[in-house]
């Protein structure tokens, strides 16, 4: 029988240091459960009868070089070497290993259950249908992009997942009704029925059915004999009488046909819909509570979106029961008609039916998929970070600028974010601008900013591309700061990344068109968390420019960052 195991690595703190092996065991629903960071070895375990006829390994379809792969065809398994196989991702993943498939759960190691509820509850408010992105693997990566820490979008694939998200056809239905009842209101598609109608007596409407009424309400008639002269009277056995009022058959609008009634019966449908989906939700909410775990899992990310989806099914049924009872009140005595509309006439011909029919079969062609073993995962933690950092520093500078007046401006959407945020403002009867820039490009000319590449620059890069960009200027000054989202440990952002990021950042790039080489003021790498303090410099002196360092940047705390944004913006007086 095919087996896998997966070992996970860690150094002995003490002498001789070696390297301890353990084997991931199963928890009680069955599942590998690893930790994005770690070092891992995995072995394919297999019988004679089942030798691996590939020979290759992927995860969640990135292949991994062949070279960390060994046979051991005594042993009868092959091995794939230490590694960080799992790094950057959350949630449930496929491991392809020589042909067969197997699942294993990732889970977030720099993010605690509570930050993890924060960060994405963050996100979600800020740019919920980007964030579902992630979720539903419309965020793909090329292998350049991959190389440059940059994220593209494809095609959407499908996913089981229930979010609100997943409800947009419900949502487009009911836009549609709610913008089509005024025409409904004014052309309603009704048929002329006769209908018995009790008015005030006219001779002249009296009718074969207006007799039948008369003989079961006798009590209707005044009978006197003073009458018998009266030509209004009339003449029951040797009894005159008058009538006040009288039944009799009058041309009526009658609503009930099978396009309103269809109508209903769609509105019917969503109803049930919006029931099931509340009911689910709340039977998956009940009782849970993924704040306190050590680290953030896939059901604690599934337990954020299903808490916020149920804020959104309130007011999405809000919207739902104020359509019914216009509709209900409009088409009165009509019984809905749950059920696939037919093609009709009325269907056809009338613009508004027309428009109606379509979005009815678009609503009742969705597939409402409740299974809670359908799962999310996320291969780009490191992009969730910097998408979260890119709202945190623009709240930044809005609490800083809170005191002052300004205004703000979004400009070229990139994708479903917008490349630069403009604040603009005066001070002392000055104007200034300040630019958040997110994912410039910085080649030998100006482009995206002033900062263009210098020296020696690494020949493999024709270009780089920081996360986001400070660019201040007030007439003929301007100042830059380089801000870059590590989503790594500080220990590694500290000890690695600040070497080369002061090279890319601060030795390789200059503004272009100053004379003495200016080059940018501040460089700053954002990490998810911190060694000692949550402010670490580079240079002892913030009295000399250029300022370099590393500060936490996670969803329970802004204040690092916010000391570091006001010191900037001080430095240039904004």
């Amino acid at each position: 029988m095919l087996e896998l195991k997966i070992f996970s690595l860690r150094k002995n703190t003490d002498p001789p240091y070696e390297v301890i092996r353990d084997e991931i065991a199963p928890n009680s629903d069955g599942d590998l459960i690893v930790v994005e960071h770690r070092f891992y070895e995995m072995e394919l375990h297999y019988k004679d009868e089942e030798i691996p006829i590939d020979f290759g390994l992927a995860i969640d379809g990135d292949l991994i070089d062949p070279l960390y792969l060994t046979k051991h065809e005594e042993e009868h398994y092959i091995k794939a070497n230490m590694m960080q196989f799992f790094s950057n991702r959350l949630g449930y993943i496929t491991i392809w290993f020589c042909g067969y498939e197997f699942t294993v759960r990732v889970d977030a190691s720099k993010l605690t259950g509570s930050e993890a509820e924060q960060l994405f509850s963050y996100l979600y408010d800020k740019n919920k249908d980007l964030l579902l992105k992630f979720f539903s693997g419309e965020i793909k990566r090329t292998d350049k992009e991959r190389e440059d820490e940059k994220p593209i979008e494809v095609e959407p694939k499908k996913t089981n997942e229930l979010t609100l998200r997943n409800l947009g056809v419900i949502y487009d239905f009911l836009e549609v009704m709610e913008e089509l009842y005024y025409d409904f209101w004014k052309l309603p598609h009704s048929i002329i029925r006769k209908k018995l109608v009790v008015e005030p007596y006219r001779a002249r409407s009296v009718g074969s059915k207006s007799i039948e009424w008369l003989l079961s309400h006798l009590d209707e008639v005044h009978f006197d004999d003073s009458f018998a002269e009266w030509p209004e009277a009339i003449e029951v056995g040797t009894q005159y009488g008058v009538l006040d009022r009288v039944a009799s058959e009058v041309n009526t609008h009658d609503y009930r046909t099978y396009e309103n009634e269809t109508i209903l019966g769609a509105l019917e449908r969503v109803h049930e819909i919006i029931n099931k989906v509340d009911e689910f939700l709340r039977s998956f909410l009940e009782g849970k509570n993924f704040e306190s775990t050590e680290h953030a899992n896939y059901k604690a990310v599934q337990f954020i979106f299903y808490k916020r989806s149920m804020d959104e099914l309130e007011k999405l049924r809000n919207k739902f029961y104020a359509i019914e009872q216009r509709y209900t009140k409009l088409f009165e005595g009509v019984r809905p008609l749950n059920e696939y509309p037919k093609v009709t006439h009325v269907f056809l011909k009338k613009r508004h039916y027309s428009r109606v029919y379509t979005a009815i079969c678009s609503m009742r062609q969705f597939v409402l998929n409740l299974n809670q073993s359908s799962v999310m995962n996320l291969n780009f933690l490191d992009q969730l970070y910097e998408l979260f950092n890119y709202y945190r520093i623009i709240d930044v500078i809005k609490d800083y600028l809170k005191n002052q007046e300004y205004e703000i401006e979004f400009k070229h959407r990139k994708g479903m974010i917008h490349k630069y945020v403009c604040f603009t403002g005066k001070k002392n009867g000055k104007e200034w601008v300040l630019n958040m820039i997110y994912n410039p490009k910085i080649e030998r000319d100006p482009g995206d900013t002033h900062l263009v590449l210098h020296g020696k620059v690494d020949k493999k890069n024709h270009y780089y591309t920081p996360d986001f960009v400070l660019e201040y200027s007030q007439k003929h000054d301007i100042r830059y700061a380089v801000i870059d989202a590590k989503y790594k440990r500080a220990k590694v952002v500290v000890e690695q990344d600040i070497k080369d990021a002061a090279l890319k950042y601060y030795t390789c790039l200059r503004v272009f068109g100053t004379s003495h080489h200016l080059k940018p003021d501040f460089l700053w790498l954002l990490c998810p968390d911190s060694m000692q303090y949550p402010i670490w410099k580079l240079n002892y002196n913030e009295d000399f420019l250029p300022i370099i360092g590393v500060v936490e940047s996670k969803p329970d705390s802004a204040k690092p960052l916010q000391q570091v944004i006001g010191k900037i913006l001080n430095r240039w007086h904004v």
